[in-house]
């Protein structure tokens, strides 16, 4: 374990020193002067924060289980005004952010029954306490600074519990808090500091190890942008205090991952939305670091669109990450050049591996994603074998995304039961019916099961990924490999080869749309949207039918998928039989591609 104790005793005392001191902020006006985009995100963010100034203080509101909305907001509105007045001077938002400060350490607690709500809140307190220190009367100080520790050190300090050597972003948010807290009341009070800033040295890998081998992350991309924004948090308050991030920034696979965010985006907006995951690409303020650190501004061609929606007034202002917005500014580097991607095809391996394809970089270009792991992986769902598929900037084939989690635990399900006969299962945006993947016998995936990419092409002719699904389909089939094809003229080949054991087994192909469906004939489909057609042809079962599925909430606890459709086909297979299923996404009328085995796809 690393030892501090040299470190602390050469910490400066002037403030602000954590995420950004002095001479930061010369570098940061500098970048406002010479860019607009900056200079337009500087006065947003100032005219959000006089905003502010209005606004009463926060209250103590809970939301099930939860205080996590209370904390998040806390730490939006204390960023917002710190900046601004570092920006500013303006000591009309440090007043505003004392008055806030003081009445989130009169709260009862922050809720340690769900530590993220702590932890969100003491990064929001601890970033209040060190931004507004030289202006902070004496007794404000004193309290927030005892705050910081009652309700924040104190509750994250506890070592039995799982996040402090877990794998998941509860790992990264609560040590996180943890280190921001510590760095900010360093001083007076360094035996428990120096305790918790070892402990996060030591265990904040374990999660960072989930990065490996190429950059995926295992919880999707939405949880990507969470997880790793507290990382990075927590890596840039090392930098700016100690002077060093004690190699974390190096654990294999974390600085690609910036990569892998960006190329889980599609061009009609929208996630390749896999696992807990909202559809809606949002703003990521932590893609600024990894363009600083990486010294590739390509990392945040994408965020500066998104970013002057929000600007506008027309951006997503539920965006879980908004509250980030800020750092942006704080990791601003040159935006003079922004090389365009290069990189269409990618497989991306560890806990869970994607394959991802696109024809170009454009906003019309093709683009799809297949998913293959385990529906046991973190926020996992039963979407082994699903894929999406964008072309002309609208998607076309749908993943059922994120099903909320306060309205579910407060129907009385176990969310996070994933045993096989699990709460979890029982929602049908989780299980496989949703997804457009295949379905056995009205059986669910098995949840033990693991499905890895066998083979994969980038020839952009035919780039391709396949993936082995047999052990998620394994009571009901002998094998089952799943292959998804992109064409040179963006078109989408999807060709499953299946074989049966010794019951026959009802197989059922489907698709999820927000389309409007218009079946032409038993082997065609038209999709219709935006004055756009998509074709879906089955291309060698004679004895499927197109067909919709009903995907209406059965149950209380369901919520519709809005506008969307289910497609698909059965299929009945004889005991012992072998069955290949194609489906070619298209849109126009085309040489039909030629059908080939799986084994000669290459």
């Amino acid at each position: 374990m690393v030892d501090l104790t040299n470190l602390i005793q050469n910490v400066s005392s002037e403030h602000p020193r954590l995420l950004i001191n002095k001479n930061d902020l010369s570098k940061i006006n500098r970048n406002i002067s010479n860019n607009k985009f900056y200079e337009n995100l500087s006065a947003y963010v100032i005219e959000e924060a006089r905003d502010y100034l209005a606004l009463e203080p926060l209250t103590r509101i809970m939301e099930g289980r939860r205080l996590l909305a209370v904390s998040r907001e806390y730490l939006k509105r204390i960023q917002f005004l710190g900046l601004a007045f570092l920006l500013t001077d303006d000591l009309s938002f440090a007043k505003k952010a004392q008055e806030e400060m003081l009445v989130a350490i009169s709260f009862s607690d922050w809720n340690p029954s769900h530590m993220l709500d702590v932890a969100e809140m003491t990064v929001a307190m601890a970033i209040g306490y060190d931004w507004f220190y030289d202006v902070l009367d004496a007794d404000s100080r004193e309290k927030i600074k005892h705050g910081i520790k009652a309700l924040g050190l104190d509750e994250l300090s506890v070592d039995d519990v799982g996040w402090v050597r877990g794998k998941t972003n509860w790992n990264s948010v609560c040590h996180c808090g943890a280190v921001l807290g510590s760095l900010a009341v360093l001083e007076d009070y360094p035996e428990l500091t120096k305790k918790l800033l070892e402990r996060a040295i030591d265990c904040i890998p374990i999660a960072m190890e989930e990065y490996a081998p190429d950059g995926a992350y295992p919880e999707g991309p939405m949880y990507w942008g969470y997880g790793t924004s507290f990382c990075v948090l927590a890596i840039a308050g090392f930098e700016s205090v100690f002077g060093t991030d004690f190699e974390l920034s190096k654990m294999k696979g974390f600085v690609e991952s910036a990569t892998y965010y960006l190329e889980t985006s599609g061009p009609s907006g929208y996630y390749f939305n896999y696992a807990d995951c909202r559809k809606l690409v949002s703003s990521a303020s932590v893609c600024f670091w990894f363009a600083k650190h990486l010294k590739n501004p390509s990392l945040i061609e994408s965020q500066i669109p998104l970013i002057e929606e929000i600007m506008a007034k027309k951006g997503n202002f539920d965006n879980d990450l908004f509250r980030l917005l800020p750092m942006s500014l704080i990791w601003s580097d040159n935006l003079d050049e922004l090389p365009n991607q290069v990189v269409l095809h990618h497989r991306y391996n560890g806990e869970t591996p994607i394959g991802l394809h696109r024809q170009g970089w454009g906003k019309n270009d093709a683009f799809a994603g297949l998913k293959a792991g385990s529906p046991s992986g973190p926020h996992g769902h039963m979407d082994i074998g699903s894929f999406v598929y964008d072309v002309n900037g609208l998607r076309w084939a749908e993943d059922p995304g994120l099903e909320e989690y306060h309205p579910i635990e407060e129907q009385g399900l176990v969310l996070w039961d994933q045993s096989q006969e699990g709460d979890r299962w029982k929602i049908f945006k989780l299980n496989n019916f949703s997804h457009g993947t295949l379905t056995i016998n009205d059986h669910l995936q098995n949840v033990a099961g693991r499905s890895e990419i066998i083979n994969f092409s980038d020839n952009s002719d035919f780039a391709f990924t396949q993936i082995d699904m047999t052990e998620v389909y394994i009571n009901d089939l002998k094998s089952a490999v799943r292959g998804m094809a992109m064409l040179k003229d963006g078109s989408l080949l999807v060709q499953d080869e299946l074989q049966v054991g010794e019951k026959k087994a009802v197989v059922r192909w489907a698709m999820l749309t927000c389309a409007e469906v218009k079946i032409i004939s038993s082997t065609r489909v038209a999709l219709h949207q935006e004055g756009n057609v998509l074709y879906l042809d089955i291309l060698n079962s004679p004895k499927a039918s197109w067909e919709l599925y009903d995907i209406n909430p059965k149950n209380d606890w369901d919520t519709p998928i809005a506008g969307a459709s289910m497609l698909g086909f059965k299929l009945l297979v004889e005991p012992n039989a072998k069955s290949k299923l194609c489906v070619w996404l298209h849109s126009n009328d085309l040489e039909v591609p030629c059908i080939n085995d799986l084994q000669y796809w290459s």
